[in-house]
């Protein structure tokens, strides 16, 4: 499927978050746009398996709209429960909501870090 196509496969607001760290620029370039496009393509085709459609947002207005939204999401959050052994991290929100989020990295960055400053010998 090209990436044409697999921007338009549906108009569902959701998908699942985490995986891959992409980062960079929304338009990439060269290799990196490359491995951007192959990554949402990738992703549209998986979800288009499951039946499930999903918008690909790399588009500049959209993207900062996209940021903007997770932005507000993430400070609805009150509580988070990172566990790096299954590469999860669940989100409370201010409303009771919970929210998992499957990534391999995440839940690593949430982890407090050991620290044997205050050991005695």
């Amino acid at each position: 499927m090209s990436e044409q196509a697999s921007e338009e496969t549906g108009s569902g607001a959701g998908s699942s978050l985490g995986g891959n760290s992409l980062g960079g620029s929304s338009l990439g370039e060269g290799a990196h746009g490359d491995r951007i496009a192959e990554a949402t393509s990738r992703i549209a085709e998986l979800e288009a398996e499951l039946e499930a459609s999903g918008t690909t947002t790399r588009e500049a207005s959209e993207l900062a709209r996209a940021k903007a939204l997770l932005h507000a999401w993430v400070d609805s959050v009150v509580a988070v429960v990172a566990t790096p052994g299954v590469g999860r991290a669940v989100l409370i929100h201010d409303n009771g909501t919970e929210s998992r989020i499957a990534s391999p990295d995440l839940p690593f960055r949430l982890a407090v870090p050991v620290s044997f400053d205050g050991r005695e010998d």
